[in-house]
């Protein structure tokens, strides 16, 4: 088919014009690659060839606005690349055009996701290099990272979030801590620096009276031996993680 000319559009598109009316639209790189502004005319092998790379850069371009919503890992544009019905050289190919470019860098997608972690939400260091190494990051880079981590800041917002936790439970001492040890190790936290931050500062006895005096209520509908039933709570407010001395302390008080 013989060219008529070619224009300029819109996002490095080209529009080729055909003498018998016919039009066909590709990108930049397409008629760069394939010497088409030196052609006169087009054989069906060439326009099929056109076709066929026009797909491969729609693919290409819509990988490039994923990428612009938010940084990007190779795992993610690989699996964002399945659902395209392309080869996996051509897969490849696009992956090793974003990272030429600089679009693809899985060094600054884990910066950046330590970053985020970091300063946005409650995880701790194992949680994130778990996280990072679900997008195949390599585990000696992710460390090195980690390793690289303020220490004081990590400290500071384990000190508050662990603190908040204390001070809205309103269970024994021994019980909050056991839960909330447990809480922060499954978001990535280690023992030890939970420990580090640790306070156990609260007073237990307004939680032990509450606690106490609901027992008494729901239990003394089923027990009516005022010794058994004292002995009842006993043993549930001890498996609570309150001291069995503050316990007989305030039976004496209020039950004797």
């Amino acid at each position: 088919m013989e060219i008529k000319h070619i224009k300029k559009g819109k996002n490095n598109k080209y529009e080729i014009l055909f003498i018998n009316g016919e039009k066909l639209t590709t990108y930049d790189e397409v008629l760069l690659n394939n010497n088409l502004l030196y052609k006169k005319d087009l054989s069906k092998e060439d326009i099929k060839s056109i076709e066929s790379k026009n797909i491969f850069y729609d693919v290409y371009n819509n990988a490039l606005k994923y990428i612009s919503k938010r940084i990007r890992s190779t795992k993610e544009i690989m699996k964002y690349l399945d659902k395209y019905e392309l080869s996996l050289k051509d897969k490849n190919d696009i992956i090793k055009i974003l990272k030429e470019k600089g679009f693809l860098d899985d060094l600054r997608f884990a910066k950046a996701f330590i970053s985020d972690k970091v300063n946005l939400t409650s995880d701790g260091p194992y949680k994130i290099k778990k996280e990072l190494l679900s997008h195949d990051i390599d585990e000696s880079v992710i460390d090195n990272l980690i390793h690289d981590i303020d220490k004081e800041k990590l400290i500071s917002k384990l000190d508050k979030l662990v603190n908040k936790k204390i001070n809205t439970s309103k269970e024994s001492n021994y019980l909050a801590r056991k839960k909330i040890t447990n809480y922060f190790i499954n978001l990535g936290y280690s023992k030890e620096m939970i420990d580090e931050v640790y306070k156990d500062s609260r007073d237990d006895t307004s939680y032990l009276e509450k606690e106490f005096d609901k027992l008494y209520k729901k239990l003394s509908y089923k027990e009516q031996d005022k010794d058994k039933l004292l002995l009842k709570i006993k043993q549930k407010l001890y498996s609570k993680g309150y001291s069995l001395s503050k316990i007989d302390e305030y039976i004496r008080k209020e039950y004797e």
